[in-house]
């Protein structure tokens, strides 16, 4: 919509100005120049009010102001019909209804563009700054091609310079239009991607990143760690939900501090988290596992009035020839449940990693 406004605004202009017959020489629009310019003029008018109400979001802004403006852009576009019927009546109805249609919907377009510009449209404050200025010196140009003002000789090159000033203000618009429409998509992105409470990928996306990540490069070593509090059920028992909740917060960002941005960090279910550590072998995995797990024994989350705390079992699977993500958390939770039977509060390697590796028993006695 808006590049036809803009190719009959121009054309509109070149056949005043005369551009159109020289120096361009459109010899064909000689015998029609007053068809043509009213054509123009209509259809520039039907373009804009089908642009401005995207543009201005009139659905959201002005709903009720909707229906007027389409009628004014399909009324318009009869006119257009009517004026080239050849047929006498109509094109002398046309002829008589077209300038008063003209101001009717110049007006209208005005107030609908206030009107979404006081509701909180951003891109109507564009429309406006470029619309005002270019409707005034059209009023004046059509005032002076009637007869009067015969002393402004500079209507016209200032009518040229307002087409092309409202051309640029509208294409701004439209670009700031772009970026917010991608910020926006870009926020849905993050939200779509992250777990609501604790802010870490959800296991969607952390499947969806860990599986690209795995697929990706050359050969090289990669641990997936299993992360599973221990008494949560018993702290959200005795304490509520919401003390539940503040501890996964607490510990999300306990385990996202400790872990490079690269590592994928995310949260598996309820009280399960997982990270996939690129380029670490199975005892370096071992060392950032048990460095997890006393991390989170130190948040002193209690658990119980008799001195528990919250802590967490951690199991350790080293990526091997044809895994995928699937068959790498297999492993590592058969890990974690392996660390809950040795007694929680622990990290434990998969006896299949390679190079296997001790079991490390992590256990802290803090007092509250």
């Amino acid at each position: 919509w808006y590049a036809g406004y803009i190719l009959c605004y121009t054309l509109i202009q070149g056949i005043q100005t005369g551009f159109v017959f020289h120096p361009m020489e459109w010899e064909l629009l000689s015998g029609t120049a007053l068809l043509a310019g009213s054509a123009a003029v209509a259809l520039s008018v039907a373009f804009a009010s089908l642009f401005m109400m995207r543009f201005c979001e009139l659905q959201s802004y002005a709903p009720l102001l909707r229906v007027p403006i389409m009628a004014l852009a399909v009324g318009m576009i009869q006119l257009v019909l009517m004026r080239s019927s050849r047929i006498p009546l109509l094109v002398e109805v046309a002829q008589i209804l077209l300038n008063p249609l003209l101001m009717i919907g110049a007006a209208l377009l005005l107030v609908a563009a206030i009107v979404a510009a006081a509701r909180g449209s951003r891109q109507a404050w564009f429309f406006l700054a470029g619309w005002t200025p270019l409707l005034l010196l059209t009023a004046l140009t059509s005032a002076q091609v009637g007869g009067a003002l015969p002393q402004l000789d500079w209507l016209n090159d200032a009518s040229l310079a307002g087409g092309a000033f409202e051309a640029i203000v509208l294409s701004i618009g439209l670009a700031d239009r772009a970026l917010r429409l991608r910020h926006d998509r870009d926020i849905v992105r993050v939200l779509a991607d992250h777990d609501a409470l604790t802010n870490v990928l959800n296991r969607r996306a952390w499947t969806e990143r860990a599986s690209a990540l795995l697929s990706s490069g050359p050969p090289r070593p990669i641990a997936l760690l299993f992360l599973d509090l221990d008494h949560f059920k018993l702290l959200n028992d005795r304490q509520g939900h919401n003390a539940g909740d503040r501890a996964l917060v607490a510990v999300a960002k306990a385990l996202a501090t400790e872990l490079r941005p690269s590592d994928l960090l995310g949260r598996y279910g309820g009280e399960e988290f997982v990270a996939l550590l690129d380029g670490i072998p199975a005892q370096q995995a071992m060392q950032v596992a048990t460095r997890l797990c006393r991390r989170v024994h130190r948040l002193e989350i209690p658990v119980s009035e008799d001195s528990l705390l919250l802590s967490v079992s951690i199991g350790v699977a080293v990526r091997r020839e044809g895994d995928d993500v699937e068959s790498l958390v297999d492993r590592a939770d058969q890990a974690m449940y392996d660390a809950k039977l040795g007694g929680r509060n622990r990290v434990s390697l998969h006896a299949g990693s390679i190079p296997a590796g001790p079991r490390l028993h992590v256990v802290e006695t803090r007092e509250r």
